[in-house]
């Protein structure tokens, strides 16, 4: 009975096809094509998963730090200072390092000229986009 069944899966494995080549040796290299291509769409799929994940953790960039020249008119708030510049009387948030820069800052009955950088910084209120602007260095200019 063993020869019979050892015969049988012979004449299959011989079994050739029209263009001459063995069936089962088709029917091989066709599953392995067709699992390289599987293998093939799936490292695809996995490396634009990991091109994605890494386009989204990079860290924003740095903020763009701006200059200008105005009038210190003085503090708005105890966070913010007013600063009359070109465009007309602009308010600037401030923090601890930049109230210490203030105080080297004489008081000036019309105002005190001044060099500043700054930072602007959007923030979300409510939905609506706002745009901060950030004191980063101030200083009195000699006149």
């Amino acid at each position: 009975m063993g020869n019979q069944r050892a015969k049988a899966t012979s004449m299959i494995d011989n079994a050739k096809c029209s263009c001459g080549r063995p069936t089962a040796v088709m029917q091989r290299n066709t599953a392995r094509g067709e699992l390289r291509a599987v293998r093939r769409l799936w490292i695809a799929i996995c490396l634009f998963l990991l091109i994605l994940a890494i386009a989204g953790c990079s860290k924003p960039s740095e903020p763009v730090q701006l200059k200008g020249q105005g009038i210190y008119q003085g503090m708005a708030d105890t966070h913010s200072v007013e600063i009359t510049t070109e465009e007309g009387p602009t308010v600037f948030q401030v923090d601890e390092d930049v109230a210490k820069q203030l105080e080297a800052i004489p008081e000036g009955k019309d105002g005190v000229a001044v060099a500043y950088e700054f930072r602007e910084q959007e923030i979300d209120a409510d939905g609506k986009i706002i745009k901060q602007l950030w004191l980063t260095r101030i200083k009195a200019l000699d006149h």
